[in-house]
Parts: C-alpha cells; structure tokens; sequence
C-alpha cells in the first residue's frame, strides 16, 4: 500500500502530467449542455404485484454524482431535477436545483432551447447530455407499449399527472433539442430500453418457435439520428448502498477514463459499449446495458474530454480501487497495465487509496494530505 501511494503521488506531483501518460492535444470543442433529472419515490396510485414500488433512495446521490462528471465538461448551462435531502442539495447548490416534475423539465429544455437558439456563433453542432433515474415502468394499452417515467406530480394532465410516457418525452423534450444539437440520452431506470419506444406497435402474425425480443433501436434510429442512447436494462435494474445505481455508477467509472482505450481524449459510444458490457460481466446485480450510437455509428464521441476544462490527471499503472469525492464514492478505477488518465471536474477535491488531491485546473494539481 505505501508503495503504490508512493507512486501515485509521484505521478500526481509531477512537473508534467503527460509525461507519464500519452500526451493528448487540447482541441476546441461544441458548446455543451447538461439536464440532470431523478425521482426516485414511490406513487401510491400504481402498484407491482399488489404492493407498490419502493422508494429508491440512491436516486439523488446518482444525480448529484453525475452533476460532479458533466461539470468537467464545462458546460454552458446545467440544469439539475430532484427531491433531494440535505447532504444531497449541498452537492448540487451551485447548479440551482429545480423540482423532479413535468412543468420544471420543460422549463429546463425551454432555456437550453433558447441558449442555442441565441448562439449562432459557431458553426459546431452543440451537445446537450440529458440523464435520467428513478422509478420506469413498462406499460402496454392495446398494441402500444410505452416506458414511463414517475415525477412529483403537479396536474391533472399527462406528465403533469406524474407519468412521463417515452411519446410524450420523445415529442417535448428530445424532438426540440435533437433539432439544434445532438443529444445524448442516459437512462438508470428499470425497462429503461423501452424508452426508444416512440411509436405505436404494429401487430404482424407470425408463427415462431422461440420469442422475439423487440427491436426499439432500429425505429428510433430512423425517427432521432441525431441521438445517442445509454440505456441501463431491457428489465428491472439495481440500486445499492454502497455503488448507487450500479449502471450509473459502471458508466461514470468508465467515462472518466478508463473506457478511453486509446487515450486520445475523446470516449466514443463503441468504446462506452465495450466498457459497460465488461462491467456488466463482472457484476451479476448489473442488468445488461444498451449503448446505441447517434446513426448506429460506434466511432461517434459520446464524451470530448480533450476539448473539456477537465484536469486530467495520470494515473500509475496498477493503481486501482475507489475514487471518492468528500465522503461519497464517486467512481471505480480498474487496475491497468499501464498509466492512464482520468478526466476530473476542476476545483474538486478526490481520494484514491487514501491520498487526496485537488484538480486545480486543466494543468495543475495540488496534493493535500493523506486521509
């Protein structure tokens, strides 16, 4: 153990960061926006065999978390959806926290709509990372078969009634944003698969011998091009203590580094399906996961973190374990062969293996104290 501290301190006091890992030019990048939305309690209205859902009480740790990896990004505006506690809020204070209900949601898209409307500067194609989790429900009237999402209710009508079905989500929220930028769509909900379903189902008699399972992606494809998905289970998917939502916390661990094989800085939907499916492998509570690229093309960039303002600090080879923020586990860095970067959101202070550090900016770090 005091070994490896030794190295990474080494590594994470050195003149040159880059020195020890492959160097990776810094780029200009599109400008990025963030919508973050979670709820995770139960509506009584609705049950599951009898009885209704739980509350799921690691929702707005999960938020709060992937607030702490998208601000890396620098973004141009985040907005962030809970009903979070106390320890929770303080985390994501400085983002403005905004209630989990229909009306707050398309308030949030209504400004990102706005901004990029107004900023007609640049000829690149903005990037706008809409998160979700909670409670999803699969529900089928007729040959319709939709997912919905629960929020705090606030009306009478759909959405504001607290269910936010995949039609009414893809119409209000994913067709404007999808129209000036391209939108990537992480999901950590249960059937969260279900909702690329967008359209209405078309029945087509058959004889089969084995079941079908449906085919969302293709359609959606055609209807969103312009859309990435991470999706966290075709069923129900976990949550926990310790990790949060195992998907959310399988693709933060994946997104800050480790998924970049090559290490130019920039973590394509391929190389994110590769690393979510081997952390799926190796979690049985983990549901298989569903990466689908913006027009099926796996070299497309889910995450630029070269033209971020993320510190990118280098990591010795074989330095492996928990990547903590303040008390709370933020990631999980996999042992390597070779050192490797990982992309932290600056001013922020972590731990690994119980040395502590703080990202000062995209250049320097700063070493405090060993916990």
């Amino acid at each position: 153990m005091r070994g490896l501290l030794a190295l990474l301190l080494l590594a994470l006091t050195a003149p040159a960061v880059a020195e020890t890992c492959p160097p990776v030019e810094r780029t200009a990048g599109p400008p990025v926006y963030v919508i973050l939305y979670g709820y995770g309690f139960r509506t009584p209205t609705r049950t599951v065999m009898g009885l209704p859902p739980p509350d799921l009480p690691m929702v707005d740790d999960d938020v709060a978390s992937m607030a702490r990896l998208f601000e890396a990004l620098g973004p141009q505006r985040m907005r962030v959806h809970g009903a979070f506690d106390r320890s929770a809020r303080s985390r994501v204070k400085r983002f403005g926290v905004r209630p989990p209900t229909w009306a707050g949601l398309l308030e949030s898209v209504a400004e990102v709509v706005a901004d990029i409307d107004a900023d007609r500067r640049s000829a690149v194609e903005p990037e706008v990372y809409v998160y979700l989790a909670g409670h999803g429900e699969q529900r089928q009237a007729g040959d319709k078969v939709r997912l919905e999402l629960y929020a705090r209710p606030d009306g009478e009508a759909p959405g504001y009634n607290g269910y936010i079905d995949s039609a009414l989500f893809a119409e209000h929220i994913l067709t404007p944003l999808s129209a000036r930028a391209r939108v990537h769509l992480i999901a950590d909900t249960c059937f969260s698969y279900t909702l690329m379903q967008t359209r209405p189902m078309t029945r087509i008699e058959r004889v089969v011998t084995t079941p079908v399972l449906p085919d969302y992606a293709t359609p959606f494809r055609e209807s969103f091009p312009d859309v990435g998905t991470l999706l966290a289970a075709r069923a129900v998917t976990y949550e926990g203590p310790r990790y949060g939502g195992r998907f959310s916390h399988a693709l933060r661990s994946a997104a800050i580094g480790p998924a970049d094989v090559d290490q130019d800085g920039v973590i394509t939907y391929g190389e994110m399906r590769r690393a979510l499916n081997r952390s799926a492998l190796a979690d049985s509570l983990m549901a298989t996961p569903h990466a689908h690229a913006p027009g099926g093309d796996d070299s497309a960039p889910f995450l630029r973190w070269r033209s971020s303002e993320a510190s990118r600090v280098c990591a010795p080879a074989g330095a492996a374990g928990e990547l903590r923020h303040g008390r709370g586990l933020f990631a999980t860095v996999p042992a390597r062969d070779e050192p490797s970067a990982l992309w932290l959101a600056p001013g922020r202070t972590f731990s690994l293996h119980g040395l502590r550090f703080e990202a000062v900016d995209r250049a320097r770090l700063r070493t405090t104290d060993r916990l």
